[in-house]
């Protein structure tokens, strides 16, 4: 049975640097956001008496073949052992090529010819922002899949998330404050039903209240799904993986019994040495503040439904350096 690794999370959680950690890995085949080109026919929020196998095995199925620069390509590449030097070199200039035939509108595939008798166990990951909310049901489906969800403090997230739209970065996707087709799903979570939170009082909100809600939502559906996932599951705070980048990212690969290696760890220590302002790059210092771009009434504004909602576990780590 194949080795199944998932990283999930909410948009600018950190999720690509944790999966980039991951994928450096010499063993590890990574496929960036395929959900995002393979869409899975399913609610983006499930819930744990819905059964969704057959459209989630038909979704993974598809993994391997799907070659699209976007979802093979993402930077940086690292040397894998499931290449020999041909293969290594052929996939690296086919991403080259991939990425200039797409600025033409040219259709053009990644070619990976993985060579298994060059490696060991191979180890399958992808990371996903789109299935946050389908978690229990891709664990359910997936028995031999082990999930790693980011979480991050409110402030750094939704920081990031406004820069983005500051700076067009999501360019064909409604606001995430007025996102009120995902609103209507979350709603109907257990969490939002026994907090009586309804789509009137959602649109009755400021936008940064409405963005650090759909947070809160989505981080505690995600947290009582795993809560029947114990030994496949494991929460990583974006926090804890930038002021400790080597010792959590051990953590991680002990969590997906992979061998610590230098390869790795080369990667942890340049990606957090140098910052690359591009809003997508994983090469950030951990004393660059987001947050400070959030002023003293958008804090407040996040703060006043921290406190509304006493009972989250997703905030509750973060409440007391509010």
């Amino acid at each position: 049975m194949k080795k199944n690794i998932a990283v999930l999370g909410l948009s600018r959680s950190g999720t690509t640097w944790a999966a980039k950690i991951i994928d450096s890995h010499p063993n590890v085949i990574y496929r960036h956001e395929p959900d995002s080109e393979i869409k899975i026919p399913i609610p983006l929020v499930t819930h744990s008496n819905e059964n969704y196998f057959e459209a989630i095995n038909a979704f993974y199925g598809q993994i391997e073949r799907h070659a699209t620069v976007r979802a093979c390509g993402k930077q940086p590449l690292f040397n894998k052992q499931y290449f020999n030097a041909l293969n290594g070199a052929v996939f690296k200039s086919s991403v080259f090529f991939a990425r200039l035939a797409g600025r033409l509108n040219v259709p053009f595939n990644v070619v990976e010819r993985v060579s298994r008798s060059q490696a060991g166990e191979l180890v399958w990951l992808w990371k996903s922002i789109e299935s946050v909310g389908r978690v229990g049901s891709l664990l359910a489906a997936l028995p031999n899949l082990k999930i790693i969800y980011i979480i991050r403090h409110p402030y750094g997230q939704i920081a990031s998330v406004l820069q983005g739209e500051k700076n067009a970065k999501f360019l064909g996707r409604t606001p995430f404050s007025e996102d009120y087709g995902v609103f209507s799903q979350l709603l109907n979570t257990p969490y939002a039903i026994e907090n009586k939170i309804t789509l009137a009082k959602v649109k009755a909100m400021m936008p940064i209240e409405r963005m650090a809600l759909a947070r809160l939502l989505f981080n505690e559906h995600v947290l009582n799904a795993l809560e029947h996932f114990k030994s496949r599951a494991c929460v990583v705070s974006y926090e804890a993986l930038r002021d400790d980048p080597l010792g959590q990212s051990r953590a991680v690969f002990d969590f997906c019994q992979l061998d610590w290696n230098k390869q790795s760890e080369a990667f942890v220590k340049s990606s957090t040495s140098v910052h690359d302002t591009a809003y997508y790059s994983v090469f950030k210092r951990p004393s660059v503040d987001t947050e400070s771009t959030l002023t003293p009434a958008d804090k407040n504004a996040i703060k006043a439904i921290i406190n509304a909602y006493p009972s989250s576990r997703c905030y509750a780590r973060y409440r007391d350096v509010l």
